[in-house]
């Protein structure tokens, strides 16, 4: 069997275990906005397709700037990748009967602050189409490199479900933050990196160089990635031309610098129209609140009951066992995901308000490191999954790490965090360590009241203004198991396709 063929098996795989995921989370989407943080990211995308502007309303992370305009200190990237879903939504608005554009836009269950203006609204709906759509692409993504990575194909796809079902991962495939893309920005790099370490391919250079570089235009914390990431490109180029394969040293810097140049020039000219300078910005003054003590934010990211990463993605607690595998089979790409993970870990942990809160459950500012450090789970898995102990161990956590996400999924942050009293807690952001506080005791309680959170569960129950219609609900429900057992399908012939062997 030739190669391309075999590549090209591969990425059907990778794209329907992407859109398998991405209906997954489709059908528990809120179609609202759970924190200020989504809607001033939102606010921007509107002012960009209405006014061709980044002026947007006072609110929340909202700053004077600029000829007496006022701008989110966020950087703008998600802003535009929104405008395809906004324009959807405002075609949508325009186009359909009043009646069909009340049920798009659903009712959000709080009516007092950011939540009340983020909801309503058929633009909202259209624009919250996009964390489940990249949330699926990033499972595709890991596919395709635990693939490269020399795993077999049942290991890489097991490795790709549960990171999918039982990880932080689908947590946040609900929320409009911008952790989903600074996480697929980061890991296609990394794929790309990878990539060229093999073939030599300057194409991969420049697409590894554009997604690294994408991370100044999304998220500036991202940029913590780029230590680490710059370090394994230079060992894949040095690994490239050992192999005779790589191109030569100026294509190599033009491949990579001609990307960067870019992105940095259009960071500093956004920097410029919004803020009057070309580095300066709100954002970054926020490096003076980097005061919280070490021991504090790790203790939290690590063993805290509200806020630890083993807490919403259990399996990690398998890494002791995972790394040294890693470690033998790839050990470049294992130093790379360890100076990653050290670097969010230590500066993330020393912030002002290191818990992320209040926009979502969990450790929002590490959800990066739950695809890369879930990247050794392949390679473990080829060579234990005969052993019933930690198949069980697998299997288990797992379990574990699903039943906490997919509860706190089908429940509204916002109507959480007000049902626990979290605001009125004496010392802000301690409760995350107080094990009586943990979410799930809130999601519990929304439950048993029928206070679940999702567009689908609203169409079926009603909102004020909107009269209950559960036969229109089922009609959607089952419109979408019609297409996802297509998908699944699909899915299913791509891997019996496959060779057998791999």
């Amino acid at each position: 069997m030739t190669r391309e063929p075999e590549r090209a098996r591969e990425t059907a795989i990778a794209t329907w275990l992407a859109v398998c995921f991405g209906l997954l989370y489709l059908l528990f989407g809120h179609a609202s906005f759970s924190g200020s943080d989504e809607v001033a990211v939102f606010d921007t995308t509107e002012a960009l397709w209405t006014n061709f502007s980044l002026a947007i309303p006072a609110g929340p992370h909202v700053y004077p700037g600029r000829h007496s305009n006022l701008y989110g200190h966020f950087a703008v990237g998600q802003s535009i990748i929104g405008l395809p879903f906004y324009a959807l939504g405002e075609t949508l608005s325009e186009n359909l009967p009043d009646s069909a554009r009340r049920v798009l836009a659903s009712w959000a269950p709080l009516g007092t602050g950011p939540r009340s203006k983020g909801s309503g609204r058929v633009e909202i709906f259209a624009t919250q189409l996009y964390p489940p759509i990249a949330s699926g692409v990033l499972i595709g993504v890991f596919y395709a490199f635990a693939r490269a990575l020399g795993s077999r194909r049942s290991s890489a796809l097991w490795a790709s479900v549960l990171l999918g079902s039982t990880t932080y991962v689908a947590l946040l495939s609900t929320f409009y933050l911008r952790h989903v893309t600074e996480a697929l920005l980061i890991l296609g790099s990394f794929f790309a990196l990878h990539r060229h370490s093999r073939t030599g391919s300057w194409k991969s250079l420049v697409f590894a160089s554009a997604l690294a570089s994408g991370l100044v235009l999304v998220r500036i914390p991202a940029l913590l990635a780029l230590p680490g990431l710059a370090g394994y490109g230079l060992w894949a180029v040095l690994e490239a031309r050992g192999r005779r394969r790589g191109p030569a040293r100026w294509i190599a810097a033009a491949a990579i610098g001609i990307p960067a140049a870019l992105a940095l020039g259009l960071h500093l000219l956004l920097n410029v129209a919004r803020w009057g300078t070309w580095v300066a910005s709100p954002m970054l003054s926020q490096a003076a609140h980097f005061d919280t003590p070490l021991y504090v934010g790790l203790w939290g990211f690590l063993l805290s009951p509200g806020a630890s990463v083993f807490t919403y993605t259990p399996l990690l607690a398998l890494l002791p066992w995972t790394l040294p595998e890693f470690w033998r089979n790839s050990r470049a790409e294992c130093v790379a995901v360890i100076a990653m993970a050290v670097s969010f870990l230590l500066v993330c942990a020393s912030f002002q308000v290191w818990s992320g809160l209040w926009s979502a459950p969990g450790p929002r500012y590490l959800y990066v490191l739950t695809p890369l450090l879930m990247l050794p789970l392949g390679p473990w898995l080829d060579r234990v999954r005969t052993r019933r102990t930690f198949r069980i161990a697998v299997v288990g956590l797992g379990l574990l790490g699903a039943f906490v996400c997919w509860t706190l999924v089908l429940v509204s942050w916002p109507a959480l965090v007000q049902t626990m009293g979290y605001h009125d807690y004496p010392q802000p952001m301690d409760f995350v360590f107080v094990p009586e506080l943990h979410p799930l005791i809130g999601a519990f309680s929304l439950i048993s009241d029928g206070r679940l959170d999702g567009w689908l569960w609203h169409l079926a129950r009603g909102w004020p203004g909107r009269a209950a219609n559960p036969g229109l609900a089922a009609t959607v429900f089952f419109a979408w198991l019609a297409i996802a057992g297509v998908a699944l399908s699909m899915l299913i012939r791509a891997i019996r396709r496959a060779p057998s062997a791999s």
